[in-house]
């Protein structure tokens, strides 16, 4: 526990740490056994690329470029080529800068919540509606016993 209160600034010297950016991730040391942390495009293979980005939704041709990066070692390129193919025409739509996508995991993830809130929260693939569970409207036609 004291680890992690460090870490966030409340014990210790009391500084909160700044994230990796993608070329220190990428430079870094590769996940060990039960590690989750990483670039997966540059830490896994191309087979386990290619399952991922199967099951996320990415049609064949899409990953033929995801993967095309990957093998030239390009990763940041091809963490950008798949927000592209995951978020239609976000440079488009979004006033939020896009072009940072591939130097920081902060910057793919703020742009992929306001491509989110640019195109109403709809899923690019099923075109359903996401809403987190937590923000669900409750059933009005229940009463609540005390």
């Amino acid at each position: 526990a004291y680890m992690w209160r460090h870490m966030y600034g409340k014990e210790g010297k009391r500084a909160s740490y700044p994230p990796y950016s993608c070329a220190k991730i990428i430079n870094s040391n590769a996940p060990n056994a039960n590690e989750h942390h990483g670039c997966p495009f540059k830490h896994n293979t191309v087979h386990e690329v290619t399952n991922l980005l199967g099951r996320l939704g990415v049609s064949g041709p899409q990953q033929k470029a995801i993967i095309a990066q990957q093998q030239s070692h390009n990763y940041q390129l091809a963490c950008v080529e798949h927000f592209k193919v995951t978020h239609p025409n976000a440079e488009n739509q979004l006033n939020a800068q896009v072009d940072n996508l591939g130097n920081h995991p902060n910057a793919w993830f703020q742009a992929s919540v306001a491509f989110d809130k640019a195109t109403g929260g709809t899923d690019s693939f099923t075109g359903s509606t996401m809403t987190p569970p937590d923000t669900q409207q409750p059933d009005q036609t229940k009463s609540m016993s005390v």
